[in-house]
């Protein structure tokens, strides 16, 4: 079994590498959530995966239930849903 085996079915996956997202996600928080936690984790832009030990906390707790009690994980989440970004293109276009 492999780590895309345990990832949710948000993303299509395809050799490690996020893909453009589901139609029932889109737009939704937990499909922004998710994009989060991949760009945090340096799957979407593999130059910045150097700072994920930099980060205050692991990219993995954007997707818990309490994240939106911190105000940086609001932050991010916001401002993703606020521009429209539910892919990978869509981010790397803004």
């Amino acid at each position: 079994m492999n780590r895309e085996d345990h990832l949710p079915r948000v993303w299509y996956i395809r050799k490690g590498r996020m893909g453009t997202t589901i139609d029932g996600y889109r737009a939704s928080v937990d499909g922004v959530k998710w994009l989060a936690y991949f760009f945090l984790e340096g799957q979407v832009c593999p130059k910045l995966k150097r700072f994920v030990l930099s980060l205050l906390t692991t990219p993995g707790s954007i997707t818990k239930s309490w994240a939106r009690l911190i105000p940086r994980t609001q932050a991010i989440v916001q401002t993703l849903q606020s521009q429209g970004v539910v892919s990978k293109h869509k981010l790397l276009e803004i």
